[in-house]
C-alpha cells in the first residue's frame, strides 16, 4: 500500500502531462517552424490556431496552457512556434481588441489583454525549449518579422509598450535561450540558420533604432507634433531604447554589429 500510494502522485502527473498534451494535439498546431510552400503541399495548416487565436477567450486558453504543459515537450515547442509565427498580427489585433473592450468597460487595456499574456507566457517557455527547437523558433521569428516588415505592418521593437515591446519580448527571449544553450549569431560556421536568423531580426532592429534616432532628436528639440507622428508612423505611443533586447542581442553580434549598436546608443542619449 506504501509503494501504490508513494506512485500515486506521478502517476497522476503522467495522466495529467498526456490529458495536457492530448489538449494541444486538438490545436493541430504543424510541428515545423515555419509554413512554407512544402510544409502547406503536406497539409500543414494554422486554420484550427487561428480560428482560437483570434478570440480573447482562445488567446486566453492558449496563455493558461503553455505554462502547464511539460516543459520543453514537443508540445509546447510547436505552440511556441504558433505564436512565434502570428505574433506580428496576434499582438496588433489582441491590442486593438483589449483597447476596445476597455473603452466598453471603463478598464484598464492591459488588464484585458489576452494577446499580450499569452506573448508573455510564450517568453517564459522559451527558456525551456531545446537546442533544435530553440534553433527552430528564432527561425519562425525571423520569418513573421520579416513578412510584417516588407507588408508595412510590424511594430517597432523600439516601442514603449504594446504590441512593439511584445515583440522585442519574444525576440530577446530568443536570443537569451541562444546563448544558455550556446548558439551565438556571430558563430556563423557552427549554426549558419541561426545566423542568417539573427541578422534577419537585427537588420529590422536596426532600422527601428535609426526611426529612435529621429525620434529621439524631434522629442529633445521640443518638437512634440513631429515626435509624435514619428511614434504613431512606428505603431507606437512612445518609443525608447530596448536596452534588454540590445543585452539579448550582444552575444550574438559581429564587431560590426556591436559597434551599430554602440553608435545608436549613443545617438540616443
Amino acid at each position: 500500500e506504501e509503494g501504490v500510494a508513494a506512485e500515486a502522485p506521478a502517476a497522476m502527473a503522467r495522466r495529467r502531462d498526456f490529458l495536457l498534451e492530448g489538449l494541444a494535439g486538438t490545436l493541430r498546431v504543424p510541428a515545423t517552424p515555419v509554413l512554407n510552400a512544402q510544409a502547406r503541399k503536406r497539409g500543414d495548416s494554422d486554420a484550427v490556431f487561428e480560428r482560437i487565436a483570434t478570440l480573447h477567450k482562445g488567446r486566453v486558453m492558449l496563455a493558461k496552457l503553455l505554462p502547464r504543459l511539460r516543459s520543453g515537450c514537443s508540445a509546447a515547442a510547436s505552440l511556441v512556434w504558433a505564436v512565434m509565427r502570428h505574433s506580428p498580427t496576434l499582438l496588433k489585433e489582441g491590442e486593438k481588441a483589449a483597447v476596445a473592450a476597455a473603452a466598453a468597460a471603463g478598464n484598464e487595456a492591459s488588464a484585458n489583454n489576452s494577446a499580450a499574456e499569452l506573448a508573455k507566457e510564450t517568453a517564459v517557455a522559451m527558456s525551456n525549449l531545446s537546442y533544435a527547437a530553440t534553433s527552430s523558433a528564432i527561425e519562425a521569428l525571423a520569418s513573421a518579422a520579416m513578412a510584417a516588415d516588407a507588408a508595412g505592418s510590424l511594430p517597432s521593437f523600439a516601442a514603449a509598450s504594446g504590441p512593439g515591446a511584445g515583440m522585442a519580448s519574444l525576440a530577446r527571449a530568443v536570443l537569451e535561450q541562444g546563448s544558455r544553450l550556446g548558439i551565438l549569431g556571430a558563430d556563423y560556421d557552427a549554426s549558419p540558420e541561426w545566423s542568417d536568423c539573427f541578422t534577419t531580426l537585427f537588420n529590422i532592429l536596426d532600422a527601428h533604432l535609426a526611426t529612435l534616432e529621429k525620434y529621439h532628436v524631434a522629442a529633445k528639440g521640443g518638437e512634440k507634433k513631429l515626435a509624435a507622428s514619428i511614434a504613431e508612423r512606428a505603431g507606437a505611443e512612445k518609443l525608447e531604447l530596448p536596452r534588454d533586447l540590445l543585452r539579448a542581442c550582444v552575444p550574438h553580434c559581429t564587431a560590426e554589429q556591436r559597434e551599430t549598436i554602440r553608435v545608436r546608443i549613443q545617438s540616443c542619449q
